[in-house]
């Protein structure tokens, strides 16, 4: 054997080559196996040749070779992924050059010519489980993962690009900033110059990007910049976030803010903001007008200075009930010739105190009036009047007259 491989180079090939190399006749038996086909299936020469084809594959795969083999007979040859089991039972992927051997122009067999793919596929398979697990994440977070070849400028989007917005889930850089809103754009490609300028690698933005039916969607974008040893950047990797929703409830809750504070200033009411340890954050100027006090004054004071010293042990049960309990009360006392009414509550959320101001020839009552949020609680008295809250801001109205 030694001699005639000396003599005859094409079986030099066959033995030294790096891809296995094996011959089946016509009874699908193997006639010839080289050096490598018999280190990938864990045989020796002896061991392979006469043997049927089909005992060193997978039978997953049994009947797609018995269709390639009539295929051999036609005269075709292919290509194709194959799995082979090794004489110790493990499973080897393997990738296929298959063709037949003619003799005197009848088919005498085939010739495969087989390389061990099997780290590769393994790699393929966690890619694309980790792919999978990457895409549930964004699909549960609603967001729409994105990675860019910055050289060639495409860009592949996770399914939630088609499921969210309407567009395909591969495009073009150019296409990403064609579909910014107008007012945004340049924004936008001034940070994408930085980033192949390289003096960005990261970025968080929010704009707006037109959607399949032409509207716009508000999207918060965060990635990141991969680049090469010389510094260049080769691929960027990131998500986008609908905050349409977010935005137009953040808007909304501002408006409100807005027209809650224009009734606070305008109020005819005195109303009173205090935190939990009972001294007064604000005062609307109808507070101040009323208790005799600039605002700025007020909003250093604590509420029990504001209580009269006849009032005083009153006011601190009221505190306390409000602060056990959380519900409201009422009391009404007489001091000479003023008569006096009061409320300490537990309000709603979004809810304001009020106290008119009522005019009577025989006596104006003064009246107190306190509503919160959560947890706040608010304290008013005969005088002048403020509140007291846990966990924010407590409204307390007062009036005041005389005789």
């Amino acid at each position: 054997m030694r001699k005639e491989s000396e003599s005859n180079p094409y079986r030099q090939i066959f033995e030294i080559g790096q891809e296995g190399i094996w011959t089946f006749d016509t009874e699908n038996r193997v006639s010839l196996a080289n050096r490598r086909i018999c280190e990938m299936l864990g045989y020796s020469v002896d061991e392979m040749v006469g043997r049927d084809v089909f005992e060193f594959i997978d039978e997953s795969d049994r009947e797609t070779v018995r269709n390639a083999l009539a295929r051999r007979r036609g005269g075709l040859t292919e290509h194709y992924d194959l799995r082979l089991r090794r004489k110790d039972g493990d499973l080897i992927w393997t990738t296929v050059s298959a063709c037949p051997i003619l003799e005197d122009d009848r088919y005498a067999g085939a010739l495969c010519m087989t390389a061990d793919i099997t780290a590769r596929k393994k790699a393929e398979e966690e890619l694309q489980r980790s792919e999978q697990r990457f895409a549930l994440v964004a699909k549960a977070l609603n967001e729409v993962v994105y990675e860019m070849d910055m050289a060639t400028g495409r860009v592949t989007f996770s399914e939630g690009m088609r499921d969210v917005y309407g567009h395909d889930t591969t495009n073009t850089a150019q296409w990403w900033i064609d579909n910014i809103h107008s007012g945004d754009r340049d924004r936008i490609s001034t940070m994408l110059r930085e980033i192949l300028n390289g003096t960005r690698d990261y970025g968080e933005v929010e704009y707006r990007l037109r959607r399949a039916d032409g509207t716009y969607a508000d999207i918060y974008v965060r990635g990141f910049v991969v680049r090469d040893s010389e510094g260049r950047a080769i691929r960027s990797i990131g998500a986008l976030l609908d905050v349409t929703e977010k935005k137009a409830a953040r808007a909304a809750i501002e408006k409100s803010q807005l027209r809650l504070q224009a009734l606070f200033d305008n109020a005819l009411d005195a109303i009173l903001l205090a935190n939990d340890r009972g001294y007064i954050i604000d005062a609307n100027p109808s507070a101040a007008a009323t208790l005799g006090f600039p605002v700025d004054e007020i909003k250093r004071m604590h509420f029990m200075k504001l209580v009269p010293p006849a009032l005083e042990s009153e006011a601190q049960q009221l505190w306390r009930h409000l602060r056990e309990t959380g519900r409201d009360r009422v009391f009404s006392s007489a001091e000479g010739r003023q008569n006096h009414r009061h409320r300490i509550s537990r309000g709603q959320p979004h809810s304001a105190g009020r106290a008119s101001r009522r005019h009577s020839r025989h006596h104006r009552p003064q009246t107190l009036r306190a509503r919160s949020r959560g947890t706040q609680k608010a304290f008013g008295s005969s005088g002048p009047a403020g509140g007291a809250d846990t966990g924010g801001r407590a409204r307390a109205d007062c009036s005041r007259a005389s005789r």
